[in-house]
């Protein structure tokens, strides 16, 4: 008879725990948004890039993830959409429109609207180590939203600022055909 050999199936005893993931919890109160509302003037058109400034203000005792989200990826250019703040840290964004001409749609779809930019936020677990290098931190901020969308649902608190781009003016009046007689 041949040897037959068996496979152990029983757990080893060396340990294969993996590092758990960090999740994020609910914040307690909201972080504080200023200001609410951006609004931009369509004097030329559009066709001059125009920025914003606004603020995020962490109300938290512990330290807060944050995600900027827009419906369209392109439109408006934030200078940077992930961070952490510590209690009572601010972080100020730039909100950037570019002209008309590098819009992905056409003006008309852009103008007379109202925009929105949500903020998400999140408690960072105290087992998590904030980066300090940018790169790192726009990744471990991710990592974290993303871990904590998969295994803990509804624990983020949403804010939304608003931008408000108006309308083109209509172009003056064309002028009429003045009648003479000869």
């Amino acid at each position: 008879m041949a040897d037959v050999k068996l496979l152990d199936l029983a757990p080893s005893t060396k340990s294969t725990k993996k590092k758990e993931a960090p999740i994020g919890g609910m914040p307690d109160g909201e972080p504080i948004l200023n200001p609410k509302w951006l609004v931009f003037s369509p004097a030329d058109k559009y066709r001059t890039a125009q920025y914003a400034l606004f603020t995020i203000t962490n109300a938290e005792p512990v330290k807060v993830a944050y995600r900027l989200r827009t419906r369209d990826r392109l439109f408006p250019q934030l200078s940077h959409s992930h961070g952490v703040l510590a209690s009572k840290e601010s972080v100020e964004i730039v909100c950037y429109i570019p002209s008309h001409d590098q819009w992905p749609r056409d003006i008309v779809e852009y103008s007379g609207k109202v925009h929105k930019i949500v903020v998400e936020t999140l408690t960072v677990p105290d087992s998590m180590t904030v980066p300090q290098n940018q790169k790192d931190l726009v990744n471990a901020v991710r990592r974290l939203f993303h871990n904590t969308a998969s295994k803990a649902q509804l624990t983020r608190l949403y804010l939304k600022l608003k931008i408000l781009l108006p309308s083109v003016p209509a172009g003056s009046p064309p002028k009429k055909a003045s009648s003479t007689t000869f």
